[in-house]
């Protein structure tokens, strides 16, 4: 932490600002350095890790629930689990790896692990947004073209349409892995971005907003689903429920009765 504060304050050493009195500069760094250590140490770690752990939960609990539940397999809950995969990616790969680029100063994974890191978030933040497109193709087909659209919309073209999604965002990304290298960002690096508590507040409540979306997805377009609420009871509630004992009791008992020959 004291060298992201010494690159900190020498980056701030070198814009063009009014120089007015020493002391006057080192009472502005000190305040500056302070405000952004709490920020660093406090604010980033606790935030990104609230949000990674709700995305992670939430989106690998959507996955779970279609898989565990054949009957949920339409064309809605198709692209609602492709979503949940891709949300699920992008807290992985992006989440870690931006914490890691805001507490350090420097990047500790190298030049290559830049370039992937950097193609995935794309890749999976792309897979994303042009699902909600898909999804929202399908709403629109569903609700005002309900009996025409139902040779169109069925599980085989919505998988075919996932394939197609995934395989164009991955090649359209590609040149991410070539352009793309090490904190790239041209104008920190020509020392002309302003380097100041306004503007890393600012990074940061970007970061966050852009990540609740993938916190947000599984609850807009899962949780509040009455079939995923079902389904998910199902898989968390194992044991009948005790008025089903009571209808299902002298049944078994007779059951097993027959099956050992006992008499009631």
């Amino acid at each position: 932490m004291e060298v992201f504060q010494d690159n900190f304050i020498a980056n701030l050493s070198n814009t063009s600002r009014p120089m007015y009195n020493e002391m006057e500069e080192i009472d502005e760094f000190d305040f500056d350095r302070q405000q952004v250590e709490q920020i660093v140490e406090i604010v980033v770690p606790i935030c990104f890790g609230m949000i990674g752990i709700v995305g992670l939960i939430g989106n690998f609990l959507v996955v779970i629930v279609v898989a565990a539940n054949p009957g949920m397999r339409s064309t809605t809950n198709i692209l609602i689990i492709n979503l949940a995969v891709a949300d699920l990616l992008f807290v992985i790969f992006c989440i870690p790896f931006t914490t890691t680029d805001f507490v350090l100063p420097y990047w500790p994974f190298g030049n290559v692990w830049c370039k992937i890191v950097q193609y995935l978030i794309i890749v999976t933040a792309f897979a994303s947004v042009y699902t909600l497109v898909l999804m929202s193709l399908d709403r629109y087909l569903a609700v005002v073209h309900p009996i025409s659209s139902m040779s169109w919309r069925t599980e085989n073209h919505a998988i075919l349409a996932i394939c197609i999604a995934w395989a164009v965002i991955f090649t359209i990304s590609t040149p991410a892995l070539v352009i793309h290298g090490e904190i790239i960002l041209v104008v920190k690096s020509l020392e002309v971005y302003p380097l100041t508590t306004a503007t890393i507040v600012i990074q940061i409540a970007s970061h966050i907003l852009s990540y609740m979306n993938s916190c947000v997805n599984p609850i807009l377009y899962a949780f509040l689903s009455d079939s995923f609420r079902k389904a998910f009871r199902k898989i968390i509630y194992c044991r009948p429920r005790p008025d089903q004992n009571k209808q299902l009791g002298p049944l078994t008992k007779t059951t097993r009765a027959a099956s050992t020959g006992d008499v009631l």
